[in-house]
């Protein structure tokens, strides 16, 4: 009625705003006990893919990391924009998560974030609960019931009651958290990753500023990255006295491995 052209059709349902710039992240970077360093650039699809493959294999190591990428997510849930991962095939995952990242109680679950492909190996999606492709599930709302196989090939995602509050990501809505399961596919043979939110006992993180805080909260996170709107991914973890090695000792290696 005001003459105001209507926007883009939304492909996500849940991501609403607009991504961090370069600027909001490198100054949220600049801090004495934060340590930090740029590792590529999400822009291209090699680059992308390189990003990816990092996050993968910091995960497939013990790693517990977290995404701070583009717009961010509405409700409470984390749906790859604001989320921390870590291995879903690592049964002392949930115990370690739960008392050294969250610090929150031992039996509170953690979701299952899969391609589609993997979401239908291990659990059990209903057709009715979707009008089109299990897309449904993009949004962790629904619980699923896992296949007799997923509680010993991922017991991190597998809750008592042998459910999972899975989401599936697809490639179109989120380009990066897609490559990012891929290539956990080829590190741990799983396209599946832990999936919770970016917050310690708080509010989800909604700015470069409050990641910045959720990481010094946090004595078990062992990197954030960071991706700015133009594409630049940042990586950053605990400097100073509290920097365990962990990270820059993955990086080295992931780096000299790629030649």
């Amino acid at each position: 009625m005001a003459g105001a052209p209507r926007g883009a059709p939304l492909s996500h349902a849940f991501y609403c705003g607009l991504p961090p710039s370069n600027a909001d992240i490198t100054e949220a970077l600049n801090a004495d006990d934060i340590a930090s360093t740029a590792i590529g650039n999400v822009a291209t699809s090699e680059g992308r893919d390189a990003v990816a493959d990092l996050m993968a294999s910091m995960v497939a190591q013990g790693g517990v990391i977290a995404i701070y990428q583009g717009a961010a997510e509405t409700g409470p849930r984390a749906l790859g924009h604001r989320s921390i991962l870590a291995n879903p095939c690592d049964a002392e995952v949930r115990e370690r998560l739960n008392e050294r990242v969250k610090y929150r109680e031992a039996i509170r679950p953690l979701a299952p974030m899969a391609t589609l492909e993997a979401a239908r190996d291990y659990f059990e999606l209903e057709d009715g609960a979707s009008d089109g492709d299990y897309n449904a599930y993009n949004y962790m709302v629904l619980t699923a019931h896992s296949k007799p196989e997923a509680r010993a090939r991922i017991p991190a995602v597998v809750h008592a009651d042998g459910t999972g509050r899975i989401q599936i990501v697809r490639e179109a809505d989120d380009p990066l958290t897609y490559a990012y399961l891929k290539a956990l596919g080829r590190h741990i043979g799983v396209e599946m990753s832990v999936n919770t939110s970016f917050n310690v006992a708080g509010p989800i993180a909604q700015t470069p500023a409050q990641a910045m805080d959720t990481l010094r909260r946090s004595k078990g996170l062992d990197a954030v990255v960071l991706v700015a709107d133009d594409g630049t991914a940042y990586a950053a973890w605990h400097g100073g006295e509290r920097d365990s090695g962990r990270f820059t000792g993955w990086y080295a290696a992931w780096k000299q491995a790629r030649g």
